[in-house]
């Protein structure tokens, strides 16, 4: 089986790029709408893909994707891309094939500019990193927080009316731990369903020179990626003080589960936490039995989730590669700021 990669074009290989993905991938790949949407609508330009393809049959054997983002670093800005929607057909799933299509991405993208490029890999992954010399840079930690204690009472207790009574009291303990923790008072937080406007460009170009590497958390890019997202639904909460957005996060509910995807704030102490408590109160309210916060280890906000009950729980890889840009991504680390990153930072 000889393999050949080449680089795709969106409109003419549409059907080939969804059909690869959908053969491999999670049954949403196969939507057209998430296509458009995430490679062709990206409020940063357009994706970039690449086909692995067999030159005996001419069928497509593979797929990888870059999609691209607006990085901060050190207050300016730059180009950075997001890896993903890698995959190959069963039957070529050896290093070969794999090795061969993530250096034609990563040659390719360095070719055209001098962007960084970022993945989180499965450990399957990992290994063709490692094979490219690319090593881990870090970890994205999943940090969870109880609401309810159902499922945990049900597993011990199989009598349902006494699970229901210690469930009962579980619950009603958890909930009196976050309703302790006081809002501020010169904060006003809000759910919000409107668009994101400019206020969150400006809170944006305010702060984002604090978070050391960061994603540009425009209003045109979050709209993008969360308003008009075709698949998945996210709920907004902000902080106001004075009349003046200082705050917000962004989470998604799915079933008995929520995810906290993106935040962005002052780096006051009270208005991260004010967000928090009063997403907690909205979770608990909608029956949710954890909410979840993957950050990269060593976020400077992890104190505060700490601190309102949420602990460490697993994690996976993150992988940085970016020719000409080591030494600024180094230093960073070097600084005990690194990156600031986020569920919402992946690629959907």
């Amino acid at each position: 089986m000889s393999v050949v990669i080449r680089e795709a074009n969106l409109e003419e290989d549409q059907e080939r790029i969804v059909h690869t993905l959908s053969k491999n991938l999670p049954p949403v790949t196969q939507r057209l709408d998430r296509f458009r949407w995430l490679y062709i609508q990206n409020s940063s330009g357009q994706a970039r893909c690449w086909l692995a393809i067999d030159s005996e049959t001419e069928e497509c054997v593979g797929a990888a994707a870059a999609f691209p983002r607006r990085l901060i670093v050190n207050g300016q800005g730059s180009n950075a891309w997001v890896l993903g929607d890698f995959c190959l057909n069963k039957e070529y799933r050896s290093l070969g094939p794999a090795l061969m299509l993530q250096r034609k991405c990563l040659e390719s993208l360095h070719a055209s500019d001098n962007s960084l490029a970022y993945d989180f890999p499965s450990q399957a992954m990992m290994r063709v990193y490692t094979r490219l010399r690319i090593p881990e840079f870090g970890k994205m930690i999943r940090w969870a927080k109880p609401l309810r204690i159902d499922h945990k009472v049900q597993d011990l207790v199989k009598i349902p009316s006494v699970a229901g009574i210690l469930s009962k009291g579980g619950n009603f303990l958890l909930k009196s731990l976050n309703q302790s923790r006081v809002v501020s008072s010169s904060l006003q937080i809000m759910y919000s369903q409107e668009k994101f406007n400019e206020t969150y460009s400006h809170l944006a170009q305010e702060v984002s020179g604090r978070y050391g590497i960061c994603i540009e958390r425009s209003a045109q890019y979050l709209n993008w990626r969360y308003r008009e997202n075709p698949l998945y639904d996210f709920e907004v909460m902000e902080a106001h003080q004075d009349e003046k957005l200082v705050g917000w996060a962004i989470y998604q509910i799915s079933g008995e589960y929520a995810t906290i995807v993106d935040f962005l704030t002052l780096r006051d102490q009270a208005i991260l936490s004010s967000l928090l408590c009063q997403i907690i109160e909205r979770l608990y309210t909608c029956g949710i039995m954890t909410v979840s916060a993957p950050m990269i280890e060593g976020n400077i906000f992890t104190d505060i989730f700490r601190q309102i009950g949420f602990t460490e729980r697993e994690s996976v890889s993150i992988v940085v590669d970016g020719v000409g840009n080591q030494q600024t991504i180094g230093k960073e680390k070097e600084q005990g700021r690194s990156w600031f990153l986020m569920e919402g930072d992946r690629d959907s």
